[in-house]
């Protein structure tokens, strides 16, 4: 309001100084309000892309332009931290299903150094911190039962002498162990081994000739016994493995407790009764019986999602969508924001009511490659659906089962050699997982040469890479049809303002023919298709007018009414091809042009600049126009909605409609811009 009184007052005096000093000072004002606004809005924007550290350097470059972009900073700033602790504390729930504990560990502290901590990221510490420790402790256990058995190998080539040793060896490692841990057990079967070798090598004493008789029989006793003895004293234990779905459960059976997916127990015959836990699961509990005849098959123990507690009393209860989860797999685990809610049915499909938000989801089964997590947000009382692929892992062939058991020699070997494969195979799976993962950063920077090559590479390893090659095939054909309709619309755009600018009707014709399939197509420019359609149905009309009737209307003592008309007309015109060419300016990002029909553009001249050197493209368009012309022809007052169409190098188009004002004047007899506002 103040502006507008400065400027009747200047029109008014202008050559009163105080008046004109007053007036650009409130035109600067208004200057830097507006760029301030713009650049706020523009922050804004980058915050609800998810682009927090663009947002972050736009803020810092132009903080001295306004003290109130320090709190906007600091909110953005902390955005960001909880952006990147959320996708680092993501990273590292990924590696803790992958039984990687100890690289989510270093990744969860270095998290809580650069981001700080939470209750979250605290609780994900000390579970890591707990399963490291476990998976020590196995590790440990392990070794010593390896070492073990390697003495008891040793025990029946050995002198006595060694015998002595190896026992002593024995009780040293089986020291640390409870009597019902099967390190104790398998130190105790050395004992009465290495007792029985150092009784069976004991010198016969002297026999009488005539007792030969007697101590032949005595003899066959004592070789019957050196066949008994170790059958009556060897107490067999059978081999017995838990696996748990998902990996990382505490699995116990009395007094002893392994972690899953390393976890296995020698068992001697009898009933047992086993436990598997693990945060955010339900308890599961199962009966064991152990037979020494028969080999026991591993054990696998599916573990469900705890239910989550229930809202404070007193809470007003949120309003809900419906998620609709499809994986074509029974049983698979569903994460909602990395927290376990449920499995699929038997058809591989789970749904639940979800927070009207945004949501993280993710779907994993053992056995199966995990996929790329997606990002869905309910809305109230709609339903979602969402589909994953799960691709089964390569399964080795299992040998058929040997009629004749194997000794116990033998099956250490081959648990050894087991351990080794189950190694080799994990990394090779692990190297597949991470191309994966790999390949689908490329498709998200639409760099689908590198997400080929590693889909070559996975190929290469013996890798299933047919779905993810039709992933990249649809990304690529996806940004190509991307690509050719914005082509599409900016050439029907630019038809359309060379057309409309000579009152081209069969130019406008065809823009519209071009803006109304770009509309069918359903695209991002829809929206400005169907109105550029509807603003040429206009000028076609108008053009298709016939021309008013020019018979000259009586003349008055006051002067000529068709020359005082011819001239408004015209100045009309020129003020409007004056617009046109503020419009083209903006089309070729030439600031020069801008300069040559606004002399006064002063510092915006740089801002302009920069602005055009910063843009892929822009589109600026000045509709709806009112226009004022003052009554000695010397003055113009142009009202109007601008519509900036402004893409940035590297992003995506930003749409912007305000109402602005373009004050014109004569200068030498040429119309010329002052002031936009």
């Amino acid at each position: 309001m103040a502006l507008e009184v400065l400027r009747r007052c200047n029109t008014r005096s202008p050559n009163d100084e105080t008046v004109s000093r007053l007036l650009r000072t409130a035109e600067e004002q208004l200057r830097k309000e507006l760029e301030v606004n713009s650049i706020r809005t523009h922050a804004e924007n980058l915050v609800r892309e998810e682009r927090e550290q663009e947002a972050v350097v736009l803020i810092e470059k132009n903080l001295s332009k306004d003290p109130a972009f320090e709190e906007l900073l600091a909110t953005t700033r902390r955005k960001l931290i909880a952006k990147r602790r959320e996708e680092s504390l993501t990273k590292a729930v990924l590696l803790q299903r992958q039984a990687r504990y100890g690289e989510a560990h270093g990744l969860v502290q270095q998290a809580i150094r650069q981001y700080g901590s939470t209750p979250a990221a605290a609780d994900l510490e000390r579970t890591l911190h707990d399963q490291i420790e476990a998976e020590r402790r196995q590790k440990s256990h392990d070794a010593d039962r390896d070492k073990l058995l390697a003495i008891e190998r040793q025990v029946p080539t050995a002198k006595q002498a060694k015998l002595k040793k190896l026992a002593i060896r024995a009780q040293q490692i089986a020291a640390t162990y409870a009597a019902e841990d099967d390190n104790a057990g398998i130190a105790s079967r050395i004992l009465r081994r290495v007792e029985l070798e150092l009784a069976t090598a004991a010198p016969p004493k002297p026999i009488p000739v005539r007792q030969i008789a007697a101590g032949a029989a005595a003899t066959l006793a004592i070789a019957a016994g050196i066949i008994v003895i170790p059958r009556l004293f060897r107490v067999t234990a059978v081999p017995v493995e838990i696996r748990t779905d998902p990996p990382g459960a505490s699995v116990r059976i009395g007094d002893r407790s392994c972690l899953s997916p390393n976890c296995r127990f020698d068992l001697k015959p009898g009933q047992y009764q086993i436990e598997a836990r693990r945060d955010g699961y339900q308890p599961v509990e199962q009966s064991l019986t152990v037979d020494s005849t028969k080999q026991i098959a591993p054990i696998n123990l599916m573990m469900q999602p705890a239910p989550p507690p229930p809202p404070p009393l007193g809470t007003t209860a949120a309003s809900t969508g419906t998620l609709v989860v499809q994986s074509g797999v029974p049983d698979a685990l569903v994460f909602v924001d990395h927290t376990p809610r449920g499995r699929t049915d038997g058809r591989g499909v789970f749904s639940m009511q979800l927070e009207v938000r945004s949501h993280q989801i993710l779907v994993e089964k053992n056995g199966y490659r995990t996929p790329r997590g997606q990002q869905v947000d309910i809305v109230s009382g709609a339903s979602r659906q969402l589909t994953f692929s799960l691709d089964p892992l390569r399964s080795e062939a299992t040998p058929e089962p040997r009629l004749k058991a194997k000794s116990e020699a033998e099956q250490s070997r081959q648990a050894v050699e087991d351990k080794t494969k189950n190694a080799d195979k994990l990394q090779h799976d692990q190297l597949l997982a991470d191309l994966q993962t790999a390949a689908r950063q490329d498709l998200n920077r639409s760099d689908f040469t590198s997400a080929r090559q590693k889909a070559d590479q996975i190929k290469a390893a013996g890798g299933s890479s047919g779905t993810l090659i039709t992933e990249i095939d649809q990304a690529e054909a996806q940004a190509s049809r991307a690509v050719q309709y914005e082509n599409s619309y900016q050439q029907a755009f630019q038809q359309y303002r060379q057309a409309a600018a000579s009152n081209d009707k069969s130019g406008l014709e065809e823009a519209r023919n071009s803006f109304q399939s770009i509309a069918q197509q359903g695209g991002s420019h829809t929206a400005d298709a169907q109105k550029y359609s509807h603003d040429i149905d206009k000028r076609l009309v108008a053009l298709n007018q016939p021309p008013p009737n020019t018979a000259a209307p009586p003349t008055t003592p006051h002067g000529k009414p068709e020359e005082l008309l011819r001239g408004s007309v015209d100045e009309s015109a020129a003020v409007g091809n004056v617009i046109k060419k503020y419009e083209q300016a903006f089309d070729d990002k030439n600031v020069d042009e801008l300069r040559q029909i606004w002399p006064d553009i002063g510092r915006k001249y740089a801002d302009y600049k920069k602005s055009f050197e910063n843009a892929q493209a822009q589109h600026v368009e000045v509709v709806n126009q009112t226009v004022k012309i003052s009554d000695n022809g010397e003055q113009a007052m142009v009202t109007a909605s601008l519509i900036d169409n402004y893409t940035p190098k590297g992003s995506k188009m930003m749409k912007r409609t305000d109402r602005v004002q373009f004050e014109l004047i004569k200068k030498n007899g040429t119309w010329v811009i002052r002031s936009v506002q």
